[in-house]
């Protein structure tokens, strides 16, 4: 019984770590929220005083 407990622990985990990456990958592809980064980036750059625009 142990034995097949342990040989199943590893499959389990690539299960779960698949999973966990395909829901960032839908999480990073969401329209709002990538809009919402893009205002974040704009608004940095717009009070960086390293920036200068020309």
């Amino acid at each position: 019984m142990l034995k097949d407990l342990e040989s199943l622990i590893p499959p389990t985990i690539m299960a779960v770590a698949f999973v966990a990456v395909v829901i960032t990958i839908l999480r990073s592809q969401n329209p709002r929220r990538r809009e919402a980064a893009r205002r974040r980036e704009r608004a940095a750059e717009e009070a960086d005083p390293r920036i200068h625009k020309s």
